[in-house]
């Protein structure tokens, strides 16, 4: 068989160059068309179920939306964990399934379940699955930006204004780009009409919140009246009693006396206005902005989904679309990191390329010969690029460095080929077929089973499950592909090229070959007539080997320099938006005095999908570093990230932890935390967890290595607590709905409906003043409607009173957890975990 595609490849050489254009061709074609990426996916297969209880604490949440909901996802087919995050106003559930089931299956069966349990929620609770996305979906990020206002009290509805136009201009557009799985907005404030309703007012008329309530919602429907038929044609009925302006609102009539209208604007004042904010963004330190991230759906090709938003970025910038001056202004690309890999994959073949030519050339002294073998290292490439693309393999990090690391061996077998043919043809007058036949034959066949060999022993790494497999699976794959095909251009490619490249040559003696050979006889005869030594000295360098084995650092993998910048800062639980972006300020011009650091964009709190179970005591950093070559402060990753840690070490109340965001990001998505190393503790006792954490935590930092050392702060939440007395409501004939409803909207505020302008749609919120619920004193004098026509203050009904409690509620195999995590930075991953484990 070998025979005959040798002897093939030397007689049809036409068909040889023919078949050489055709893999140059589909091979370029393959690789533009290639899904590419930095990293591998490791990603597990999970969905996230995403339940929003305004005005919840996280006890309720955790009681009455993540419990139930997780004890119905318990017995899905491919289930193999469940994890949960309880905070204010929001639960995140976690459903991890086996690898390699299908996304859709798997958000078909939660979909399935959470349709059983729909019912079992409190109402006004929205359960939605996060997007189907990845920790490689975070792939474009902006700020909107332009037009600022000099004036600071004009901020808040210039922040309102580029909201507005993020969540309702920006995201359908993004969404509608194909390959983009979702939009997380972030920043700004989040418009609304607010119905201020003023309790002695309500006293005057006579009125109750609900009173309110259900006539605002009476007032503002459309309504369908079905078809008339007029003749020969049909007329669509419809009512329309909708709210038009804010005046609608205000002159909506809550009852009559005497004939006269009692209207809304008479017993509350209504006003555009801000949802009360949970979260908000800084950029560089200098001033709050509004922006997006765009998440790519998962399987697309990342390169080619950059591509389509960039574009649509020129598009929107340049027509203007969103009004004088305002432009989206990216800070993160997934592109860029892709480019800075693809160079140094290209670097790497590059430079081993020119090597191989270079000693090719010095030691086979036939410049003809180079280019026929160097001419198998872009052929095998491409092919493996062809088969890759057909096999579905991704081009990342692994997969192109698998083709490097394979590069010796792709070249091997033409090397040996041109080599002996070159040694047949020395002094021979003329070139024939028979000669390059028996050159080739002679070396090819006991190379094949070498190959074939090198090629298997890679194969193991396929059966590798979990994140491994998906880590190192791509790479084995990838170098066996090419290993194969290099045995295919060898034996099909190759002959054909020799043949019409290379020519017979006279015999040269080379004096560097001749100078080794001499050094390598003399060698050789020496450690023949003293064994002992030699056999002494192999023994002490085994026994050393052997003994430094446990000394080395260990890792999963080194760590991938992303090129962009990934901090998280955590403080204390309780504190307020304000304090915290004033601290989030501090942090960010800090480290903008680095000049390494282009640009950083903090996240606090949530202001868009919940993607993240982040409070407001927690910021997330992102930003884009410069070039290496424009470096001035630090010779490399981890001395600038050192020298971070020590300018911001002395802000009180917070802790840190530095990454990147392609590592952070799936280190949270596989372990449901942000870090490299964790420790999990586990019980039913939030107070015994976080002694315990804390305990350990002074463990682990005395711990050579350990770095970022950050106890997840569960507990120091601040409570009202308003508990109702059941025997003093009981005497007055009420229920514990009539007292906490008021509780509920007069305090908290209610979204009763909503006002429509054009294709925009916002909340119409009924609540108290300020001044009439922001104390305890207040919240006391709260007057309560009772059956027999008089009115209760709040105390008469209920004590009030100041509590600690917990911040948020986590749990994993439904038990609560409180994690410790730590960033061994500075030394490697196994020598950390050794005395961790002590």
């Amino acid at each position: 068989m070998i025979d005959h595609l040798i002897n093939f490849s030397l007689k049809e050489r036409f068909f040889v160059i023919i078949l050489s254009l055709l893999i140059i061709s589909l091979g370029i074609f393959s690789f533009i068309k290639l899904p590419i990426d930095a990293f591998p996916d490791v990603t597990n297969i999970q969905v996230e179920i995403l339940s929003s209880a305004p005005g919840y604490s996280p006890f309720e949440v955790e009681k009455f939306v993540t419990f139930p909901l997780e004890t119905h996802l318990r017995g899905i087919p491919k289930l193999a964990q469940l994890r949960s995050i309880s905070r204010f106003g929001l639960s995140v559930i976690t459903a991890v399934f086996e690898d390699k089931t299908d996304i859709y299956f798997a958000r078909e069966q939660v979909f399935e379940r959470l349709a059983e349990v729909k019912d079992k929620v409190p109402e006004g609770v929205e359960i939605s699955l996060g997007p189907i996305a990845t920790a490689m979906g975070e792939i474009y990020q902006y700020t909107l930006e332009g037009n600022e206002p000099k004036r600071p009290e004009d901020w808040v509805s210039y922040l309102t204004k580029l909201r507005n136009i993020q969540d309702w201009v920006l995201t359908p557009i993004f969404r509608s780009i194909p390959g983009v799985s979702e939009v997380n907005s972030f920043g700004g404030y989040i418009k609304q009409y607010l119905i201020r309703v003023n309790p002695e007012s309500l006293l005057k008329y006579n009125l109750t919140l609900q009173n309110i309530i259900n006539a605002v919602q009476n007032n503002n429907l459309n309504v369908g009246g079905n078809i008339i038929e007029k003749g020969e044609q049909q007329l669509i009925v419809r009512g329309t009693g909708l709210f038009n302006k804010i005046e609608d609102i205000a002159n909506t009539v809550i009852k009559a006396e005497n004939g006269i209208p009692v209207t809304l604007k008479e017993v509350a004042q209504v006003e555009v206005s801000q949802a009360i904010r949970q979260g908000g963004a800084i950029k560089n330190g200098e001033k709050e902005v509004v922006g997006g991230i765009v998440l790519m759906l998962r399987g697309e090709n990342s390169r080619e989904v950059t591509r389509r938003i960039e574009k649509k970025v020129e598009e929107i910038n340049s027509s203007h679309l969103l009004g004088p001056g305002l432009k989206i202004i990216p800070f993160y690309k997934r592109t860029d990191i892709i480019q800075n890999s693809i160079r140094t994959i290209e670097d790497a073949l590059a430079m081993g390329a020119i090597l191989v030519i270079l000693i090719i050339f010095i030691f086979l002294r036939s410049l003809r010969g180079a280019l026929v073998v160097i001419l198998a290292l872009p052929l095998t490439a491409l092919l493996t690029f062809i088969v890759m693309k057909q096999v579905g393999l991704s081009a990342n990090l692994m997969t192109l460095g698998g083709l490097a690391i394979s590069i010796g061996m792709v070249i091997d077998a033409a090397i040996i080929q041109v080599e002996n043919i070159e040694r047949h043809l020395t002094g021979k007058g003329q070139k024939d077929l028979a000669t390059f036949s028996q050159a080739i034959i002679e070396v090819r066949k006991p190379s094949i089973f070498g190959e074939l060999i090198i090629a298997l022993t890679f194969l193991p790494l396929l059966s590798l499950q979990g994140i491994e497999g998906k880590m190192f699976s791509p790479l084995a794959l990838a170098l066996s592909i090419a290993i194969l095909c290099s045995l295919f251009i060898s034996l099909l490619i190759i002959p054909g090229l020799s043949f019409l490249v290379l020519k017979n040559k006279a015999e040269k003696p080379s004096p560097l070959i001749n100078r080794m050979n001499k050094i390598y006889v003399s060698s050789l005869s020496w450690a023949l007539h003293h064994k002992a030594i030699v056999a002494g000295l192999t023994l002490f360098l085994l026994a050393g080997s052997i003994w430094i084995i446990p000394h080395l650092g260990r890792e999963f993998l080194p760590i991938m320099d992303e090129g962009a910048f990934d901090m998280d800062i955590q403080m204390l639980p309780g504190i307020s938006l304000e304090q915290a972006m004033s601290i989030v300020k501090e942090v960010e011009k800090r480290l903008k005095k680095f000049p390494e650091l282009e640009t950083v964009v903090s996240r606090t709190g949530q202001t868009g999908i919940a993607l993240e179970a982040r409070g407001v005591e927690k910021t997330g950093f992102v930003g884009a570093l410069r070039p290496r070559k424009e470096w001035a402060s630090a010779r490399n990753r981890e001395e600038l990230t050192a020298k971070m840690r020590q300018a911001i070490s002395d802000i009180p109340g917070i802790s840190y932890s530095f990454s990147q965001p392609i590592a952070c990001r799936i280190d949270e998505l596989v372990a449901g935390t942000r870090a490299q190393l964790i420790i999990k503790i586990f019980g039913d006792d939030l107070e015994i967890l976080k002694a315990k954490a804390e305990e350990i935590a002074g463990v682990v930092g005395s711990i050579r290595g350990s770095t970022d050392i950050v106890v997840e702060r569960i507990s120091g939440q601040l409570y009202l607590e308003v508990n109702v007395n059941r025997e003093k409501i009981k005497r007055f004939g009420l229920r514990a709905a009539d007292v906490l409803s008021l509780v509920e909207t007069a305090v908290g505020g209610k979204a009763i409906t909503r006002m429509y302008e054009g294709e925009k749609a916002y909340d119409v919120v009924v609540k108290y003043p300020e001044d009439k619920r922001n104390s305890i004193e207040s919240l006391k004098e709260i007057l309560v409607d009772t059956p027999q026509g008089y009115r209760l203050p709040l105390s008469e009904l209920a004590s009030i009173e100041q509590v600690e409690g917990p911040s948020q509620i986590s749990r994993e195999a439904s038990a609560e957890l409180e994690s410790k995590l730590t960033s061994a930075a500075g030394t490697w991953a196994g020598l950390w975990t050794k005395p961790g484990k002590k």
